[in-house]
């Protein structure tokens, strides 16, 4: 033992004697050869410190080499960041003894060399930052011995060869990330068991993590980032006992978190941030004592974050921004005293920000943006002296900025912006000499802005927008040399723009709009060489536009519209040919149009309107093929329209109204115009182009022209106000068109002699219109009253979705009436709109209740008294179905029976589902009202609370009851059959007859019967399954939802008994919609009630479109007459709607009034058809006894008929067949009478 330190000196002195000693000769010399067809294959002449490839040492002598004179081979070849390049040669196969291959670092290329595989005596091999490509040859699976392998930030593909699985116990390090590598994880890798590093980050590896990997109990970091991973991560993972970095972020992985993972005690980074991650954060993760990051962000967690995690005394960064936590930020994470980054920005956290959190001294960024939080910011703050970023933007954060953090003197970025913070700015935030960003717009700030933050030196971006500062500018902020985005717009600010700030030569964006400066423009400001963006409108800047401006060379956006501008449009403006948007709208400029501005090449918007601009219009812009808006309408233009203006393939709007334009309209035009106004040019002449005459969308102002009217039925004509004013957008949306139909359609009329003339003639004719458009509405309205009245009358139970259409139609035509009465129809008083909900058709009883709000009481009255005639409806019917049952167990006279007979019943509950369909949607309608109109006061909050609630009730119910409760295994308790034609004999016996009069009443019969009579009848599903005592228990309640409930879904066939929620649900989303709507028109000026109006036809439309494709998809009605009717009813109403949307209200009124009609014909046919169906049905009175009732006899326990029960049947079989109310042709005359009785009174009503 004491000699064996000797013997490694003796034999480390003779190997290195034997390599360099003087005439020593190298064992290794036969391998010459093989080192020099490595060193040429490598580029060695272009090496950083090339090998002296003469030398009579080689390859013994070559720093990198060395030679085992034992073996007499060569074990180390070590040549990183020397430059090599050109690919590895297949000599280096031979090098059977080689222990370790060390090429990073370098240019190599090519792909690894096969005969590699024979070097079974590898170690280490790094082939780390090269540019190797190609596949991992399998074949190195011979390299049993391999401890380390990098392949590292090369261009591998192909998967990863599961043959590496032969390496077994030997391999420890294995790393392959920044590669082209695919595919999935071999499961055979799980005999890596000795593995510690298996790092694969930047791939495109697919599948999941194989759970046999949790073999690798030895693993101290697993590495997967950035790849296409998917599946779950394996609780197996947690017998990785000693891990301390487990990284998967940036992957397609879901599932929860586990919790077996709290096992790893050693673990310091983990991270599994941009995954698809759901579930809560574990508590048990508290166990991670020696935690150092925790990444978790961009998944889509939620819950609370746990205030366990508090035992993380280690934490330098916490990521969970991107999220859906809830909860508050856990005070007890104070305990983070080395907390570096802490980002939680985008979840929905409320609650304040924790003032212990002043413990984070350590602290570098701070992100807690886009969340709900409150309260103020804490002063104890002010400890953050090493904060570089903070961000606490989009919150509801309020109270003043802290005096105390002028203490955060290396911060270069603090965004606040869009909260609720008041105060001045302190002028202590000078000391933040090192900022570079800060953004505070959107807040109650007031004050100036402190001179002192001119010591900003390295501010770039400055925004305070949309607050409440005053004062000027300060000339001191000329120090921000750096300045690269300005923004002060939305403020209160005065004075002029300081000409010091020429000192911005970096300057990119400059925005002051709507502020209240004044002066002129700084002609210094033009070696703002690199401006993109110059936005000053709204303010009274005068003075003229400095030609001087023309070195903006990079500008896009020009924007000084709403000044008091004047001069001349400088000619030399046309350097800007990068521009995409000039603005000078509402100035006092005059002069020409300088045709030099043809060379904006890039021009979407051109808009000079409201000025004093005279000449022509220059053809040469033309050449602007970008263009899509022009504006220049109420100037002094004359001369032609030149018709390649027109022709701009981009051209979306042209306006050049109220100028003196004069010659021919050109015939073509860009095929994408949506808007041409050349209205009141009164020389102008032609004819509307015709690209715009084939256009379905498109709106032309020719009013007060020479133009020729167009009959076109696709093109709408407005007139619209002389100084109306397009918004810079380039383009019209769907929304903005309807709009402007909306407003301003009027017909296209004859020029006359005086612009008066005009006005007056369409003041005239707008009158009659208006008064036709009251006179349609009113009977529509006057129809929909009648259809929902007679409704009542039976019971409710015919309008089923068809009822709800009818009175959303009824609602935008009184929505429509409202728009604006006062410009349709000079004598037009506002006295004589009714108050909304005093429609009987809203609210049958007409009943207003005080509730402290005048304009809101009808509203109140609908919504209580709608609900009391609901109950008292549903109480008659249910009084009439016990009366009936109590007369079929006793005598009276025929007649009374009769009569009785006749008459609707049914159960409560269901007995309230008649009506309720009828009058839930304009009492949810009228709820709303009281809820958020302006004119809302504390007892119509009560009251609109309290009945909305009310309302709601019983549709939940009926839900539960019907679809969810009345369900066993899943199948309802009951079940529709098909009924049997009890006159097909007698049908099919006529068949033979001759063509007579008989034969044709037959087939009347035969076309009544296939619409009016119920296909299917709801009956007690059989469940033989069961026990004998449970299929007794289930028959009872079978038979208890039928009778209770089977007005809710009784209309309906078979598996579609829930169909009931689709016009209910249909109803609801109207009735919410829609009183919102009302409220915004009745609070709201003229322009918002035409907003209303035009939104309420939207949601109509889109309602009555929504029902029309279910009922036909799903065609859940027993009736088909009901469910044709139905269907015709709701696609007249969206007709009705579509007419409304186009300015055709009396169209529309006469549409609703034909579906009400038609509703109205559809319920008289159906209530007859029960009439006769009740009056003629055999075996109905046996001495003097009600028998139709006998279903309604409970049966005793055991599930036999009862005794009573089989009384009456036996009494029903001795009845005589010939009896009944009378014979078929009495019941034709009457009904025929009925009929024409019903049509006198609808035709008197259209007179």
């Amino acid at each position: 033992m004491k000699t064996a330190p000797t013997f490694v000196l003796l034999y480390f002195f003779i190997t290195l004697f034997d390599q360099h000693g003087v005439n020593a000769a190298c064992p290794c010399a036969h391998r010459a050869s093989v080192i020099e067809s490595f060193y040429t294959a490598t580029n060695g002449a272009s090496w950083l410190r090339p090998w002296n490839m003469a030398g009579v040492d080689v390859p013994c002598g070559l720093q990198g080499v060395t030679c085992d004179s034992i073996l007499s081979d060569i074990i180390y070849i070590v040549v990183p960041s020397r430059r090599l390049s050109g690919t590895l040669p297949d000599s280096l196969g031979n090098l059977t003894q080689l222990v370790e291959l060390t090429l990073h670092s370098n240019a190599l290329g090519g792909s690894l060399p096969q005969t590699l595989a024979e070097c079974t005596s590898l170690l280490s091999v790094n082939f780390w930052n090269n540019s190797l490509a190609g596949t991992l040859p399998p074949e190195f699976s011979s390299w049993t011995r391999i401890q380390f392998l990098s392949v590292s930030s090369n261009q591998f593909s192909g998967s990863l060869p599961k043959e590496f699985s032969a390496w077994g116990s030997s391999l420890m390090e294995f790393y392959a990330e920044g590669n082209k590598l695919t595919g999935t994880f071999p499961p055979e890798y799980e005999s890596l068991f000795n593995l510690r590093y298996f790092r694969v980050t930047s791939n495109s590896f697919s599948g999941t993590l194989p759970p046999a990997f949790s073999s690798w109990t030895s693993l101290i970091e697993f590495n997967v980032r950035v790849n296409q991973l998917t599946g779950s991560l394996p609780k197996e993972y947690s017998a990785w006992r000693f891990l301390k970095s487990f990284i998967c972020s940036n992957n397609n992985i879901d599932g929860s978190l586990p919790t077996e993972f709290s096992a790893w005690s050693s673990l310091v980074h983990g991270e599994v941030a941009g995954n698809q991650l759901t579930g809560t954060l574990p508590p048990e993760y508290s166990s991670w004592s020696l935690l150092r990051s925790f990444f978790i962000s961009e998944n889509t967690l939620h819950g609370v974050l746990p205030a366990s995690y508090s035992s993380w005394v280690s934490l330098d960064a916490f990521w969970a921004f991107g999220n859906n936590f809830t909860g508050t930020l856990p005070p007890e994470y104070q305990s983070w005293t080395k907390l570096r980054e802490f980002r939680v920005y985008n979840n929905h956290i409320n609650g304040t920000l924790p003032p212990g959190y002043g413990a984070w001294t350590n602290l570098l960024r701070f992100e807690c943006a886009d969340n709900v939080l409150t309260g103020t910011l804490p002063p104890s703050y002010s400890s953050w002296s090493a904060v570089d970023y903070v961000n606490a933007s989009n919150n509801m954060l309020n109270g003043t900025l802290p005096l105390e953090y002028r203490s955060w003197a290396i911060i270069t970025t603090a965004f606040l912006f869009k909260n609720r913070l008041s105060g001045t700015l302190p002028p202590e935030y000078g000391d933040w000499i090192q900022l570079k960003h800060i953004d505070i717009a959107t807040n109650y700030l007031s004050g100036t802005l402190p001179r002192e933050y001119a010591q900003w030196k390295f501010i770039f971006r400055f925004q305070v927008n949309s607050n409440l500062f005053v004062g000027s500018l300060a000339p001191e902020y000329s120090t921000w040399s750096a300045m690269l985005d300005f923004g002060c717009n939305e403020n209160q600010l005065s004075g002029s723009l300081p000409a010091t700030y020429q000192s911005w030569k970096y300057v990119s964006v400059f925005s002051a709009y709507s502020n209240s400066l004044i002066g002129t423009l700084p002609a210094e400001y033009s070696v703002w060489n690199m401006l993109k963006n110059f936005v000053i409108q709204n303010n009274s800047l005068m003075g003229t536009l400095p030609s001087s401006y023309s070195q903006w060379s990079h500008l896009k956006v020009f924007d000084v519209r709403d000044n008091l501008l004047s001069g001349t449009l400088p000619p030399q403006f046309g350097a800007w040919t990068k521009l995409t948007s000039c603005t000078v709208d509402r100035n006092d400029i005059n002069g020409t149009l300088p045709s030099q501005y043809a060379e904006w090449v890039d021009i979407s918007i051109f808009s000079c309107a409201l000025n004093s601009i005279s000449g022509t219009i220059p053809a040469s812009f033309g050449r602007m093929t970008t263009l899509s808006q022009v504006e220049f309408s109420n100037n002094r233009l004359t001369g032609t329209i030149p018709p390649s203006v027109l022709l701009c393939p981009e051209l979306q709007i042209f306006a050049v109204g109220s100028n003196e334009l004069s010659g021919t309209l050109p015939p073509e035009c860009s095929i994408g115009l949506s808007l041409l106004s050349v209205q009141h040019n009164r020389m102008l002449s032609g004819s509307v182009p015709r690209q715009m005459l084939l256009s379905f969308f498109s709106v032309v102002s020719i009013c007060g022209t020479a133009v020729a009217c167009s009959s076109s039925a696709t093109l709408t004509q407005v007139c619209l106000p002389t100084r109306i004013n397009f918004a810079p957008r380039g383009r019209m949306s769907g929304a903005d068109i309807l709009d402007l139909i909306f407003r301003y359609k009027s017909q296209c009329t004859s020029l006359t002699s005086a612009s008066t003339q005009i006005i007056l003639s369409t003041r005239t004719r707008r009158a009659i219109e208006a008064e036709k458009n009251t006179q349609t509405g009113a009977v529509a309205s006057d129809l929909v009253t009648i259809t929902v009245f007679s409704s009542f009358v039976g019971g409710g139970a015919f309008s089923r979705g068809a009822m709800a259409s009818l009175q959303r139609s009824g609602a935008v035509l009184r929505l429509a009436a409202i728009c604006d009465p006062s410009a349709l129809a000079p004598d037009f008083e506002d006295d004589s709109v009714q108050p909304l909900f005093a429609n009987l058709d809203e609210n049958p009883l007409g009943v207003a209740l005080p509730i402290d709000s005048p304009t809101l009481e009808y509203g109140a009255g609908a919504a209580v008294f709608n609900a009391m005639l609901v109950c008292c409806v549903g109480a008659v019917l249910h009084s009439l179905h016990v009366a009936k049952l109590s007369i079929s167990r006793s005598r009276l006279p025929r007649s009374l029976m009769r009569i009785v007979t006749l008459l609707p019943s049914s159960s409560f509950p269901g007995s309230l589902s008649t009506l309720f369909g009828t009058l839930m949607q304009p009492s949810l309608q009228a709820c709303l009202l009281l809820l958020v109109s302006d004119e809302r006061s504390t007892a119509s909050c009560a009251c609109g609370a309290v009945m909305l609630c009310v309302w709601l009730a019983f549709p939940v119910y009926c839900v539960h009851a019907v679809a969810i409760g009345s369900r066993s295994n899943g199948v309802f308790v009951l079940k529709s059959e098909t009924r049997v034609n009890d006159d097909s004999k007698q049908q099919r016996q006529r068949r033979n007859v001759r063509w007579t009069l008989l034969r044709l009443l037959d087939e009347v019969r035969t076309a009544q019967h296939f619409l009016l009579k119920p296909r299917t009848t709801w009956t007690v599903r059989d469940n033989s399954r069961h026990e004998r005592r449970r299929k007794q228990q289930h028959r009872a309640a079978a038979k208890r939802l039928l009778e209770r409930m089977e007005p809710v879904f009784g209309a309906y066939v078979d598996c579609r008994e829930w169909f009931f929620i689709v016009p209910w649900g249909l109803s609801i989303t109207g009735g919410v919609v829609l009183g919102a709507l009302m409220a915004a028109a009745a609070d709201g000026d003229n322009d918002e009630r035409c907003t209303a109006s035009m939104w309420a036809a939207v949601v109509a439309l889109f309602l009555g479109v929504v029902e029309v494709l279910l009922i036909v998809v799903l065609r859940p009605f027993s009736v088909r007459l009901e469910m044709i009717a139905t269907v015709a009813v709701q696609l007249l109403g969206c007709v009705g709607s579509a007419l409304v949307l186009a300015g055709e209200t009396a169209a529309a009124g006469g549409v609703v009034s034909a579906a009400a009609v038609l509703e109205l014909i559809a319920m008289v046919m159906l209530m007859l058809d029960v009439l006769e169906g009740t009056c003629s049905k055999k075996d109905r009175f046996v001495d003097g006894r009600l028998l139709a009732e006998e279903n309604f006899v409970a049966e005793k326990a055991d599930g036999h008929p009862s005794a009573e029960h089989s009384v009456l049947a036996k009494q029903r079989r001795q009845v005589k067949k010939g009896e009944g109310c009378g014979d078929n042709d009495a019941e034709t005359s009457i009904q025929t009478s009925r009929l024409a009785e019903l049509v006198r009174v609808i035709c008197e009503i259209r007179r």
